[in-house]
């Protein structure tokens, strides 16, 4: 142990005091400047506490990467909302702090969302009108993308023939 003051290692203990917890109360004299200072010495069964509730405590610090993670999805919610109102990419990626091709990618897969809810929504028995209202898409381009969404596919046909061997077996006979 050192000197708080002058760093000289030689001190006098002055006095020793046990609590009932098994902490050591000590107070000590500097030999070279006259500091006077406590000191408290834990017993080990506290030390391992301690050192335990020092591990819990690092266990719930924000890593720098948990946090830019964190602000990344807070960017990603505020993104959709503000694309919801029809804002531009510039000022999107201002508001959010997010990259131009972020908020691209974002817009891209609300599209692909919304176009999957709509395919979904014209196999229903509603009626046009109410999802042209509720997509905010004219009723002429849902007829259309209606009738290619019902639009049976013929079954592909399979050509039966001879192959060259079959035929000079035929010849054969």
């Amino acid at each position: 142990m050192k000197c708080s003051k002058c760093g000289n290692e030689e001190l006098k203990i002055e006095s020793t005091k046990t609590e009932a917890s098994g902490i050591l109360t000590r107070r000590r004299t500097c030999l070279n400047c006259g500091e006077k200072m406590h000191t408290m010495e834990l017993p080990p069964r506290a030390v391992k506490y301690c050192l335990s509730l020092i591990k819990r405590w690092e266990a719930t610090l924000v890593t720098p990467y948990a946090l830019r993670q964190r602000q990344q999805e807070i960017g990603t919610v505020k993104a959709k909302e503000l694309i919801a109102k029809g804002l531009t990419v510039d000022v999107i990626a201002l508001e959010t702090g997010l990259t131009v091709a972020k908020i691209s990618r974002i817009e891209l897969e609300q599209r692909r969302l919304r176009r999957k809810e709509l395919r979904k929504a014209l196999l229903t028995a509603k009626p046009l009108d109410e999802l042209s209202a509720q997509f905010n898409v004219p009723v002429s381009i849902l007829e259309n993308m209606k009738s290619k969404l019902t639009k049976k596919k013929p079954a592909p046909v399979l050509a039966i023939g001879y192959s060259p061997v079959d035929q000079e077996m035929e010849e054969d006979e």
